[in-house]
C-alpha cells in the first residue's frame, strides 16, 4: 500500500494535512533534505533546540495543519493573520529561517502529488516510524 494514508475519525477534521506533512517529509524528502527543514524549523523555533528528530517532525506536522486550516479561514481574523504572517514570512524567508514554509505552500499546490517515495526512504520508515 504505497502512497497510502490510514485516517480515523478520532484525528479530527484536518488530520489529514498532519498526515500529508509526513508523507512528503518522510517519504519524498531525502536525509538531506529532511535534516535542513529540521534544523531550520529549530532556529524558527527556540524550545525545540536540542529535541529529538521525532519531536521535530511531530511539530512541523502539526505547523502544517495549522497553516492549512488557516488558509481557509475565510473571516476577517484570518484574513488579517494571513497577511501578517505573509509579510513575516517575506522579511524571515529572506534570510532562509522559514525556508520550510515554501514546503507548506508546495504541499497545498500539489507540487509533490506526482512524486513517489524512493525504495531507501521506504525502508528507514519502516524501520524508525513502524
Amino acid at each position: 500500500m504505497i502512497g497510502t494514508i490510514g485516517l480515523n475519525r478520532s484525528g479530527g477534521s484536518s488530520v489529514h494535512y498532519h498526515e500529508a506533512w509526513h508523507y512528503v517529509n518522510l517519504l519524498l524528502h531525502s536525509e538531506q533534505e529532511r535534516n535542513r527543514m529540521y534544523d531550520l524549523y529549530v532556529k524558527s523555533h527556540k524550545n525545540l533546540k536540542g529535541s529529538e528528530k521525532h519531536v521535530v517532525e511531530e511539530e512541523m506536522a502539526e505547523a502544517f495543519r495549522r497553516w492549512m486550516v488557516l488558509q481557509q479561514d475565510k473571516s476577517l481574523k484570518g484574513i488579517l493573520k494571513r497577511a501578517w504572517n505573509n509579510i513575516l514570512d517575506f522579511v524571515i524567508l529572506w534570510n532562509g529561517k522559514r525556508e520550510y514554509k515554501r514546503v507548506f505552500k508546495n504541499i497545498a499546490t500539489g507540487v509533490y502529488k506526482k512524486q513517489s517515495p524512493s525504495y531507501k526512504n521506504l525502508l528507514n520508515f519502516k524501520r524508525e516510524w513502524q
